[in-house]
């Protein structure tokens, strides 16, 4: 958490190693890293926009909202909630718990997936999209 919550470095060489380190401290274990993938979202995220004061405000919005779980009881819309087994910024409990507080939702559950998507996911997640769309059932 120290990492995801700390203030990045303003120089973009020194901004895009560290948020380098912070993906793989919270990529999906079960998954090799991606680092050219991972490299090339980090420049592109800091030529897009370098606004570190984002991150602190949307941790912030996080804390500040609290417990959703009684708004989310009240969703009427069909819901497929994908979480990762491997999660370390979100335990796997807590993507139970939205599955389980949301009236009729499914859950899909990626054994090794953390709080990314790796490529090896993606075929996985598509289906499952497609698939709870057209409603039907789908496990990976």
């Amino acid at each position: 958490m120290a990492i995801v919550t700390a203030t990045p470095p303003s120089g973009r060489d020194a901004y895009i190693d560290y948020s380098l380190r912070m993906w793989k401290n919270i990529w999906s274990k079960g998954f090799p890293f991606e680092e050219e993938r991972a490299r090339r979202y980090c420049e592109e995220s800091y030529d897009r926009s370098y606004y570190p004061q984002g991150a602190a405000r949307q941790n912030a919005a996080l804390v500040a909202n609290g417990d959703r779980r009684q708004h989310l009881s009240l969703l009427t819309i069909p819901t497929l909630v994908i979480h990762g087994t491997a999660d370390v910024l979100f335990s796997v409990e807590a993507g139970k718990d939205t599955a389980h507080t949301i009236p009729d939702a499914k859950l899909l559950l990626i054994e090794g997936m953390g709080h990314d998507m790796p490529k090896g996911t993606w075929k996985c997640i598509v289906e499952a999209i497609a698939s709870h769309a057209n409603d039907t059932s789908q496990s990976c």
